[in-house]
C-alpha cells in the first residue's frame, strides 16, 4: 500500500482509485440544472419589474405633462382653446389615436395618445386598462384627473397604474 492513501485494505488492480461515480456526476448536474433554472426565473422576474418601473415612471411624467399642458392653456387668452372656456377639448379617452386628426386645434390628445403608444405600447383592451383624461368645470375651478393604466405583462394580469389629479383656479395660473 502506498503511503498517504487509504484504500480500506481492499486489493484493487492498479492500486487505489479516487474520483466521482456516474451517479454522483448525474446528481450534481441535476442540482446545477435546478439552481440555474431558479436563477433564470428570478432574472426574468427582475427584468419584467424593471420594465414596469420604467413604464410607471413614464406614466407619472406623462400624467404630469398632461395636467401642466392644460394648466398652461388655462392662461391662454384665446377662449376657443382655453380649458376654462371649453373643457371638452381636453376631456376624453386617449386610447385610440386614430379618432384624432392631426389638424385638430388643439391636437394635444393626439400627441398624448401617440406618446403613450410609443413608450408603453398600444392600447390592448384588457380588463381594467384605460387611458383617460377628465376635465370638469365646477364653479370657477377646473378639476383635471388623469388615469393611465397599461398592461405590465402577463396579458392583462399585471397592470401598471398612474393617477394624477389637480385643481386649477383660473385666477391663480
Amino acid at each position: 500500500m502506498r503511503a498517504g492513501l487509504n484504500c480500506d485494505n481492499r486489493p484493487k488492480k492498479g492500486g487505489c482509485q479516487a474520483g466521482f461515480t456516474l451517479i454522483e456526476a448525474i446528481v450534481s448536474m441535476v442540482m446545477f440544472g435546478v439552481s440555474f433554472a431558479g436563477l433564470f426565473l428570478l432574472f426574468g422576474i427582475a427584468q419584467q419589474t424593471s420594465i414596469n418601473t420604467q413604464k410607471k415612471m413614464f406614466l407619472n411624467l406623462m400624467a404630469n405633462r398632461i395636467v401642466e399642458t392644460i394648466a398652461n392653456e388655462g392662461t391662454n387668452t384665446n377662449t376657443a382653446i382655453n380649458p376654462f372656456s371649453v373643457p371638452a377639448l381636453y376631456n376624453g379617452s386617449i386610447s385610440d389615436c386614430t379618432v384624432y386628426a392631426t389638424t385638430d386645434v388643439p391636437n394635444y390628445k393626439y400627441h398624448w395618445c401617440n406618446d403613450l403608444k410609443e413608450q408603453v405600447g398600444p392600447f390592448s383592451g384588457y380588463s381594467g386598462e384605460e387611458r383617460m383624461v377628465s376635465v370638469v368645470m365646477e364653479g370657477a375651478d377646473l378639476y383635471v384627473d388623469v388615469s393611465l393604466i397599461v398592461d405590465g405583462g402577463m396579458d392583462g394580469q399585471n397592470l401598471v397604474r398612474s393617477y394624477f389629479s389637480r385643481r386649477l383656479r383660473q385666477g391663480q395660473l
